[in-house]
């Protein structure tokens, strides 16, 4: 099920890209938007559903039950856990019987930064930075290549300034509609991931 969370990716994909050619697509062309407010307008469309999310979540997120017991707030913690169960799948009753109290374990040391780099856990440190560095490398060059392959650079047109200097200057242009009618493709793969990922395997799927 958690799989499924990545279909929200896809849709902010797809609004990021309907949003730039609504936006961005009325500029005036060989100026690339620098002397109209397109750009502004897109910023601030695209922190409309930043904006409405964080609102909806200050109401209906719960509290991280380990940091309501820190606070003293036992009963909160355990009616969240509660919850939890039955979005699960499981019955609250069985795993949390009546009498059950939640509390805080005396940890044995604060935990720093600077355990990552211990001899037990630096190879675990250190692999997990490589493997998340090439998903972070592949996925934004994904979504920088889309653009590129999408746009048109045209060549500088010579130009005089205020001190009758001549300046070259060229302006880009991109075809939001192919950008937009490329962005379902990853609707298609989270799809054949979800469909495929108990006979295959988590990590081979990845």
């Amino acid at each position: 099920d958690l799989i499924k969370i990545e279909y929200w990716w896809c849709l902010g994909t797809l609004l990021v890209s309907l949003l730039a050619m609504v936006t961005l697509g009325q500029s005036s062309d060989g100026d690339s938007g620098r002397n109209d407010n397109s750009w502004r307008w897109f910023v601030v469309w695209c922190s409309v559903p930043c904006f409405i999310s964080s609102v909806v979540s200050w109401f209906y997120v719960p509290e991280s039950p380990r940091w309501l017991v820190s606070q003293g707030r036992q009963g909160e913690a355990l009616t969240v856990l509660k919850g939890a169960a039955m979005v699960n799948g499981k019955d609250p009753t069985q795993l949390f019987p009546p009498g059950t109290e939640v509390y805080q374990l005396e940890a044995q040391h604060a935990e720093r930064f600077l355990d990552l780099f211990q001899p037990q856990w630096i190879r675990t440190t250190l692999l997990l930075t490589l493997v998340w560095a090439g998903y972070t490398i592949i996925a934004y060059s994904n979504l920088f290549m889309v653009t590129l392959i999408f746009s048109n650079e045209s060549d500088g047109s010579a130009q005089t300034d205020n001190n009758g200097a001549n300046s070259t200057e060229g302006s880009y242009s991109f075809d939001y509609k192919a950008i937009l009618a490329s962005t379902p493709s990853e609707i298609v793969g989270t799809t054949l991931v979800l469909l495929t990922i108990d006979q295959v395997g988590r990590i081979p799927s990845q």
